[in-house]
Protein backbone atom coordinates (compact mmCIF):
# COMPACT_ATOMS: atom_id res chain seq x y z
CA UNK A 1 0.00 0.00 0.00
CA UNK A 2 1.38 3.41 -0.63
CA UNK A 3 0.44 6.85 0.91
CA UNK A 4 0.64 10.30 -0.81
CA UNK A 5 0.00 13.62 0.65
CA UNK A 6 -1.01 16.94 -1.42
CA UNK A 7 -1.53 20.65 -0.13
CA UNK A 8 -1.14 23.90 -2.10
CA UNK A 9 -2.36 27.66 -0.96
CA UNK A 10 -4.32 28.14 -3.62
CA UNK A 11 -5.30 31.92 -3.79
CA UNK A 12 -5.54 32.41 -0.11
CA UNK A 13 -3.33 34.63 1.31
CA UNK A 14 -2.90 32.04 4.50
CA UNK A 15 -2.80 28.32 4.87
CA UNK A 16 -5.50 26.93 7.17
CA UNK A 17 -5.31 23.33 6.49
CA UNK A 18 -3.61 21.09 7.99
CA UNK A 19 -3.18 17.22 7.88
CA UNK A 20 -1.85 13.97 9.49
CA UNK A 21 -0.75 10.74 7.82
CA UNK A 22 1.49 7.32 9.23
CA UNK A 23 2.32 4.33 8.40
CA UNK A 24 3.43 1.29 9.93
CA UNK A 25 3.54 -2.65 10.52
CA UNK A 26 2.60 -3.95 14.12
CA UNK A 27 1.76 -7.56 15.53
CA UNK A 28 -1.91 -6.78 14.65
CA UNK A 29 -0.98 -6.50 11.06
CA UNK A 30 -0.24 -3.30 8.43
CA UNK A 31 -1.97 0.36 9.40
CA UNK A 32 -2.19 4.02 7.58
CA UNK A 33 -3.56 6.77 9.56
CA UNK A 34 -5.49 9.58 7.33
CA UNK A 35 -6.61 12.75 8.74
CA UNK A 36 -7.51 16.05 6.91
CA UNK A 37 -8.39 19.30 8.99
CA UNK A 38 -9.78 22.59 7.34
CA UNK A 39 -9.69 25.32 9.47
CA UNK A 40 -13.00 27.92 9.61
CA UNK A 41 -13.05 31.34 9.09
CA UNK A 42 -10.63 32.97 7.03
CA UNK A 43 -8.96 34.23 10.68
CA UNK A 44 -5.21 32.65 11.93
CA UNK A 45 -7.59 31.21 14.34
CA UNK A 46 -8.31 28.20 11.83
CA UNK A 47 -5.07 27.63 11.26
CA UNK A 48 -4.45 27.08 14.90
CA UNK A 49 -7.50 25.31 15.12
CA UNK A 50 -6.91 22.83 12.19
CA UNK A 51 -3.14 21.80 13.69
CA UNK A 52 -4.37 21.81 17.15
CA UNK A 53 -6.52 18.95 15.77
CA UNK A 54 -4.48 17.10 13.20
CA UNK A 55 -1.98 16.61 16.57
CA UNK A 56 -4.87 15.59 19.26
CA UNK A 57 -6.37 13.21 15.97
CA UNK A 58 -2.87 11.78 14.93
CA UNK A 59 -2.40 11.00 18.43
CA UNK A 60 -5.41 9.29 19.16
CA UNK A 61 -5.54 7.25 15.97
CA UNK A 62 -2.04 5.69 16.61
CA UNK A 63 -2.96 4.84 19.96
CA UNK A 64 -6.40 3.00 18.47
CA UNK A 65 -4.36 1.29 15.32
CA UNK A 66 -1.50 -0.03 17.15
CA UNK A 67 -3.86 -1.34 20.13
CA UNK A 68 -4.82 -5.23 20.42
CA UNK A 69 -8.79 -5.32 19.31
CA UNK A 70 -10.23 -2.99 16.51
CA UNK A 71 -14.12 -2.34 16.64
CA UNK A 72 -16.10 0.78 15.41
CA UNK A 73 -16.87 1.40 18.92
CA UNK A 74 -13.33 1.46 20.20
CA UNK A 75 -12.65 4.12 16.68
CA UNK A 76 -15.50 6.60 17.89
CA UNK A 77 -13.90 6.37 21.30
CA UNK A 78 -10.91 7.22 20.19
CA UNK A 79 -12.32 9.90 17.59
CA UNK A 80 -14.50 11.93 20.08
CA UNK A 81 -11.32 11.67 22.89
CA UNK A 82 -9.26 14.06 19.87
CA UNK A 83 -12.21 15.74 19.55
CA UNK A 84 -12.17 16.80 23.73
CA UNK A 85 -8.38 17.60 23.20
CA UNK A 86 -8.92 19.60 20.37
CA UNK A 87 -11.56 21.78 22.30
CA UNK A 88 -10.00 21.75 25.82
CA UNK A 89 -6.34 22.92 23.71
CA UNK A 90 -7.75 25.61 21.76
CA UNK A 91 -10.15 27.22 24.85
CA UNK A 92 -6.60 27.16 26.83
CA UNK A 93 -5.18 29.16 23.87
CA UNK A 94 -7.67 31.60 24.08
CA UNK A 95 -6.96 32.10 27.39
CA UNK A 96 -3.65 33.59 26.30
CA UNK A 97 -3.83 34.42 22.79
CA UNK A 98 -7.14 36.78 21.92
CA UNK A 99 -8.71 36.27 18.95
CA UNK A 100 -8.97 31.94 19.24
CA UNK A 101 -12.03 32.57 20.89
CA UNK A 102 -13.98 31.28 17.72
CA UNK A 103 -11.53 29.12 16.40
CA UNK A 104 -12.91 26.51 14.69
CA UNK A 105 -11.85 23.60 12.18
CA UNK A 106 -13.65 20.32 10.19
CA UNK A 107 -12.25 17.24 10.80
CA UNK A 108 -12.13 14.01 8.49
CA UNK A 109 -9.97 11.07 9.89
CA UNK A 110 -9.65 7.54 8.85
CA UNK A 111 -7.49 4.73 9.85
CA UNK A 112 -6.88 1.80 7.21
CA UNK A 113 -6.04 -1.79 9.12
CA UNK A 114 -5.16 -4.27 6.46
CA UNK A 115 -8.99 -4.22 3.89
CA UNK A 116 -10.97 -2.46 7.37
CA UNK A 117 -11.27 1.06 7.20
CA UNK A 118 -12.83 2.83 9.99
CA UNK A 119 -13.62 6.42 10.13
CA UNK A 120 -15.59 9.89 11.26
CA UNK A 121 -16.01 13.49 10.04
CA UNK A 122 -17.43 16.59 11.57
CA UNK A 123 -17.81 19.19 8.92
CA UNK A 124 -17.39 18.65 5.15
CA UNK A 125 -14.07 17.44 4.74
CA UNK A 126 -14.89 14.60 1.81
CA UNK A 127 -13.60 11.10 1.99
CA UNK A 128 -14.01 9.35 -1.00
CA UNK A 129 -13.55 5.38 -2.07
CA UNK A 130 -13.12 4.10 -5.29
CA UNK A 131 -12.34 0.69 -6.86
CA UNK A 132 -12.09 2.68 -10.04
CA UNK A 133 -15.27 2.22 -11.34
CA UNK A 134 -17.53 3.19 -8.21
CA UNK A 135 -17.18 6.47 -6.25
CA UNK A 136 -18.69 5.88 -2.52
CA UNK A 137 -19.09 9.08 -0.51
CA UNK A 138 -18.00 7.82 2.83
CA UNK A 139 -18.65 11.33 4.59
CA UNK A 140 -21.50 13.35 5.93
CA UNK A 141 -21.54 16.55 4.98
CA UNK A 142 -22.97 19.13 8.01
CA UNK A 143 -23.92 21.75 6.04
CA UNK A 144 -27.43 23.83 6.20
CA UNK A 145 -27.34 22.95 2.11
CA UNK A 146 -27.27 19.27 3.67
CA UNK A 147 -29.98 19.91 6.09
CA UNK A 148 -32.24 21.34 3.35
CA UNK A 149 -31.46 18.37 0.79
CA UNK A 150 -32.03 15.70 3.69
CA UNK A 151 -35.81 17.79 4.27
CA UNK A 152 -36.64 17.78 0.34
CA UNK A 153 -36.65 21.67 0.55
CA UNK A 154 -33.62 21.96 -1.95
CA UNK A 155 -33.45 19.26 -5.31
CA UNK A 156 -30.03 17.80 -6.27
CA UNK A 157 -29.26 20.53 -8.98
CA UNK A 158 -29.90 23.23 -5.87
CA UNK A 159 -28.35 21.65 -3.42
CA UNK A 160 -24.86 21.62 -6.22
CA UNK A 161 -24.78 25.77 -6.29
CA UNK A 162 -26.30 26.13 -3.29
CA UNK A 163 -24.31 29.20 -1.60
CA UNK A 164 -25.44 27.14 2.30
CA UNK A 165 -22.81 24.29 1.65
CA UNK A 166 -20.58 26.96 3.05
CA UNK A 167 -22.84 27.13 6.20
CA UNK A 168 -21.54 24.70 8.39
CA UNK A 169 -23.86 22.64 11.07
CA UNK A 170 -20.48 20.98 12.98
CA UNK A 171 -17.12 22.01 13.81
CA UNK A 172 -14.90 20.94 16.14
CA UNK A 173 -13.31 24.56 18.15
CA UNK A 174 -13.92 26.12 21.42
CA UNK A 175 -17.57 27.03 20.72
CA UNK A 176 -17.51 23.03 19.59
CA UNK A 177 -20.81 22.50 17.70
CA UNK A 178 -21.09 19.05 17.67
CA UNK A 179 -22.29 15.94 19.42
CA UNK A 180 -20.43 13.45 21.67
CA UNK A 181 -21.51 10.68 19.09
CA UNK A 182 -19.83 12.07 15.84
CA UNK A 183 -20.94 9.97 12.49
CA UNK A 184 -18.32 6.65 12.05
CA UNK A 185 -18.53 3.92 9.97
CA UNK A 186 -16.34 0.75 9.25
CA UNK A 187 -15.64 -0.58 5.31
CA UNK A 188 -13.87 -3.29 3.83
CA UNK A 189 -11.91 -2.49 1.25
CA UNK A 190 -10.67 -4.48 -1.93
CA UNK A 191 -7.70 -5.08 -3.16
CA UNK A 192 -8.12 -2.56 -5.58
CA UNK A 193 -9.76 -0.01 -4.04
CA UNK A 194 -8.39 3.47 -3.34
CA UNK A 195 -8.82 6.34 -0.43
CA UNK A 196 -9.27 9.64 -0.93
CA UNK A 197 -9.35 12.17 2.25
CA UNK A 198 -9.26 15.70 1.32
CA UNK A 199 -10.96 19.19 2.06
CA UNK A 200 -13.38 21.25 -0.01
CA UNK A 201 -11.03 23.12 -1.76
CA UNK A 202 -9.29 19.95 -3.16
CA UNK A 203 -12.50 18.31 -4.01
CA UNK A 204 -13.46 21.29 -5.78
CA UNK A 205 -10.43 21.94 -7.69
CA UNK A 206 -10.99 18.02 -9.56
CA UNK A 207 -14.67 17.48 -10.58
CA UNK A 208 -16.30 13.94 -9.22
CA UNK A 209 -15.72 13.34 -12.64
CA UNK A 210 -12.33 13.68 -12.93
CA UNK A 211 -11.77 11.82 -9.34
CA UNK A 212 -13.51 8.69 -10.99
CA UNK A 213 -11.32 8.88 -14.09
CA UNK A 214 -8.44 9.67 -12.14
CA UNK A 215 -8.74 6.87 -9.50
CA UNK A 216 -9.25 4.32 -12.27
CA UNK A 217 -5.57 5.16 -13.55
CA UNK A 218 -3.65 1.59 -13.78
CA UNK A 219 -0.44 3.17 -11.12
CA UNK A 220 -1.14 4.71 -8.29
CA UNK A 221 2.00 7.66 -8.65
CA UNK A 222 0.10 8.76 -11.96
CA UNK A 223 -3.53 9.41 -10.15
CA UNK A 224 -1.00 11.27 -7.47
CA UNK A 225 0.67 13.14 -10.35
CA UNK A 226 -2.76 13.76 -11.75
CA UNK A 227 -4.31 14.99 -8.49
CA UNK A 228 -1.56 17.25 -8.09
CA UNK A 229 -1.51 19.33 -11.68
CA UNK A 230 -5.00 19.63 -11.38
CA UNK A 231 -5.20 21.00 -7.97
CA UNK A 232 -2.14 23.22 -8.83
CA UNK A 233 -3.92 24.49 -11.69
CA UNK A 234 -7.27 25.29 -10.36
CA UNK A 235 -7.29 25.48 -6.57
CA UNK A 236 -8.61 28.46 -5.35
CA UNK A 237 -9.33 27.75 -1.83
CA UNK A 238 -6.69 26.06 0.62
CA UNK A 239 -6.56 22.35 -0.95
CA UNK A 240 -5.28 19.74 1.07
CA UNK A 241 -5.62 15.74 -0.05
CA UNK A 242 -4.32 12.69 0.75
CA UNK A 243 -4.29 9.19 -1.39
CA UNK A 244 -4.27 5.45 -0.33
CA UNK A 245 -4.28 2.60 -1.99
CA UNK A 246 -2.08 -0.29 -3.81
CA UNK A 247 -0.52 0.11 -6.89
CA UNK A 248 -1.67 -2.50 -9.41
CA UNK A 249 1.71 -3.66 -9.84
CA UNK A 250 1.25 -4.70 -6.24
CA UNK A 251 -2.31 -6.18 -6.61
CA UNK A 252 -0.98 -8.45 -9.47
CA UNK A 253 1.76 -9.76 -7.71
CA UNK A 254 -0.70 -10.38 -4.49
CA UNK A 255 -3.44 -12.12 -7.22
CA UNK A 256 -0.97 -14.00 -8.74
CA UNK A 257 1.85 -14.79 -6.37
CA UNK A 258 2.60 -17.90 -7.34
CA UNK A 259 3.11 -17.34 -11.15
CA UNK A 260 5.34 -14.55 -10.13
CA UNK A 261 7.17 -16.69 -8.11
CA UNK A 262 7.53 -19.54 -10.52
CA UNK A 263 8.20 -17.42 -12.78
CA UNK A 264 11.50 -15.81 -11.13
CA UNK A 265 12.48 -19.37 -10.34
CA UNK A 266 13.00 -19.76 -13.87
CA UNK A 267 14.88 -16.73 -14.48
Amino acid sequence: MQIHAIQHIGTRPSQQDAFFIAQGIGEHGSHMIMCVCDGVGGTHGGARAAATAASAFGRELVEFATQGTHSITGFRHHFEQARRHTTIQLACDADDEPGLEHACTTITACVLIEDRLFAGNIGDSPLLISDGNILVHAWTEHSKAALLLSAGVLTAEEYEASPFRGVLTRFAGTRSHTSSRPPCAEYRLGQSDRVVVCSDGALEAITLNGIREQLGAPSISTVRTLFENAIRARATDNATLILCGRDDEETLRDMYADSYAESANQL
